[in-house]
């Protein structure tokens, strides 16, 4: 018996319904006027794990072979936590960004989206 790589595979579940929202949602963006599309301001929340980061790891083992202790990788138990960042951009450019944490979510995103606006000269008129 030969040793074989193996990488553990990630797949984002998307029900088959939220794919055609998803894509109904992209063809209509796609014959909206230039003019107002100039005035849209995307944003996005994305959590990232300050520690026990999310890597591929390899494992070499003998095809057929069950998971064994030696092919585990060591984890630290709750990671370190995890910060919730929210970011914006437009078609003018990248807006600022802020930690979005704790009773002060929605301050913090609108202070943001105030001074990007500001900084990027989006007329929303």
């Amino acid at each position: 018996m030969e040793y074989k790589m193996y990488i553990a595979l990630r797949k984002l579940y998307l029900r088959p319904e939220n794919m055609k929202k998803r894509f109904q949602k992209a063809k209509e963006w796609m014959y909206i006027p230039k003019d107002h599309r100039r005035k849209v301001l995307w944003s996005d929340e994305s959590p990232f794990e300050r520690l026990n980061c999310p890597k591929i790891s390899y494992v070499r083992r003998k095809q057929g072979n069950g998971i064994g202790k030696e092919n585990l990788t060591g984890t630290i138990k709750h990671g370190g936590g995890k910060i919730m960042l929210w970011e914006c951009f437009s078609y003018s450019g990248v807006g600022n960004k802020c930690e979005s944490m704790g009773k002060w979510i929605v301050f913090n995103i609108l202070r943001s989206v105030r001074k990007t606006w500001k900084n990027l000269s989006i007329n929303w008129e």
